[in-house]
């Protein structure tokens, strides 16, 4: 996290990361945000549907998705 937290500063201008959280609750997530003093933000996929929809075996799991809504490459 902190290296996708300093490049999403570097970077805000030009584009735009989301994270999304699967299997932890908004208070676990919310505490480990503020410590680590992180910007980016975070979605919460409480159903699994986006995990689902991305077919996200794994996490964490990297998505690059284009401007077009393409998905350009998969870590």
């Amino acid at each position: 996290m902190p290296q996708l937290d300093e490049f999403h500063q570097q970077n805000k201008e030009d584009i735009v990361i989301l994270t999304i959280n699967i299997g932890e609750d908004v208070d676990t997530v919310k505490e480990f945000m503020e410590e680590g003093n992180y910007e980016v933000a975070v979605l919460m996929d409480h159903d699994l549907k986006v995990g689902m929809g991305y077919q996200i075996m794994y996490t964490p799991t990297t998505i690059f998705i284009d401007k077009e809504g393409i998905i350009r490459e998969r870590q």
